[in-house]
């Protein structure tokens, strides 16, 4: 027998298994999805009614609780199975957000059965937290360029908000000299990744990892109260370049989209490492460094 979440999909005329998703936060946004390579069939107005908008999980990104006579606005998506586990791994489904099958309300009318990402307890924080400009940016553009309704947008410009750095305002990390010793070969990358391999091979947890900005090697650590949420994505970073990824991540709207390394230009990779030494320093990353530097 399917349950109630498989029953939400629905097959095209393709054979393209289909379902909705409620956005409330930055998946609204037609570039943050764009960045994680997700493309909606529909993208409808809606309304998610019995709950409130909060800026209360851990990092201040956006939630939605329960609250009786309370609503929502946002933006319903028909995505494929295929992009909806995309959204499901970037959001951190069964570690940072629960995703429930919840009905909403388009614009005009129609009800319809969309998941909904809502976040879980042990990642909710008391309160109502600031976010980052950049973040409420972001849901701020989305909500009027799906012209939400403006008592909707009055209540996310309500919030205060950490005012974003600018570029000569950066956090940049100090990096040691270009000489022999700090120069990685691709044998001493793998040997250094090889190493991390075999203590997890071993039973042990490996909160370090070894990852790449351009041509700068980076070793960075998950804070020991965020391994759950954070530690499944190591292997999309462990070698790779770190920017690539977290750029598709997390937008950044003044960058332009990056499909490849090539792509990525001074800008990308100054502003990952002010993220990495400000706002993820503070909530998951630790001890990030500059080790060393591609032979």
């Amino acid at each position: 027998m399917r349950t109630d979440e498989e029953e939400a999909y629905v097959m095209d005329s393709t054979n393209e298994e289909l379902v909705w998703s409620f956005a409330y936060g930055a998946n609204m946004n037609r570039s943050s999805l764009a960045k994680r390579h997700v493309t909606p069939r529909q993208s409808l107005p809606a309304i998610l009614p019995d709950y409130e908008f909060k800026f209360n999980m851990t990092g201040m990104m956006g939630n939605v609780q329960r609250c009786p006579g309370a609503e929502v606005h946002g933006i319903v998506h028909q995505l494929t199975r295929t992009d909806m586990s995309k959204l499901e791994l970037v959001e951190g489904k069964g570690r940072i957000y629960n995703v429930e099958l919840l009905s909403v309300v388009t614009y005009n009318g129609q009800e319809l059965q969309a998941f909904v990402f809502v976040g879980m307890a042990a990642m909710v924080e008391p309160g109502d937290g600031r976010p980052m400009e950049r973040y409420r940016n972001i849901i701020l553009q989305s909500a009027r360029e799906f012209k939400l309704h403006e008592r909707h947008i009055a209540h996310i410009e309500s919030f205060d908000y950490i005012k974003s750095r600018t570029p000569d305002q950066y956090y940049r990390f100090s990096c040691p000299s270009r000489t022999a010793e700090y120069l990685h070969t691709p044998e001493r990358l793998a040997a250094l990744l090889a190493e991390l391999a075999e203590k997890r091979a071993a039973g042990g947890e490996v909160r370090t990892t070894v990852t790449l900005l351009g041509d700068k090697v980076l070793r960075l650590g998950v804070s020991k109260e965020a391994a759950d949420q954070f530690l499944p994505f190591m292997p999309h970073i462990e070698g790779k370049d770190f920017a690539l990824w977290y750029c598709g991540v997390i937008n950044e709207p003044s960058l332009p989209q990056a499909h490849s390394v090539e792509e990525l230009t001074d800008l990308h990779y100054a502003w990952v490492e002010d993220q990495l030494l400000g706002e993820a320093s503070k909530f998951w990353v630790e001890n990030p460094e500059i080790i060393g530097y591609l032979a």
